[in-house]
């Protein structure tokens, strides 16, 4: 093999090297994702996190005044049924006193 031939060859490896090298390069490029479309991603993400939170905050805020009301009227009744039940021990209470009462003026007048 002569010279010539041995830079044909040479020339030959070296195209097909190069051409190796920029298909893996293109592979890469289409395969892999770059900074920039990496940072752009991670703007939307962000972007859609803000929505979110403030959709949640919204929903919370809404979800605290529904509970808020609902106590309230619970503790509304609860109180009413304290105030009847307290009326009802007087009542009970009287009614003991006056039977005691008269149970007591009965023995004393008795003797």
């Amino acid at each position: 093999m002569g010279e010539r031939e041995a830079n044909a060859l040479i020339n030959y490896m070296e195209k097909k090297w190069q051409d190796s090298n920029r298909e893996l390069f293109q592979l890469c490029l289409n395969t892999f994702a770059t900074k920039l479309e990496l940072k752009e991603e991670i703007a939307k993400i962000r972007e859609d996190l803000v929505r979110v939170e403030s959709r949640l905050e919204t929903k919370l805020a809404s979800v605290e005044g529904r509970l808020e009301t609902k106590i309230a009227s619970v503790e509304g009744r609860l109180e009413t049924k304290i105030v009847e039940v307290k009326s009802d021990v007087i009542r009970w209470m009287f009614g003991f006193f006056v039977a005691m009462l008269i149970a007591i003026l009965g023995l004393y007048l008795r003797k």
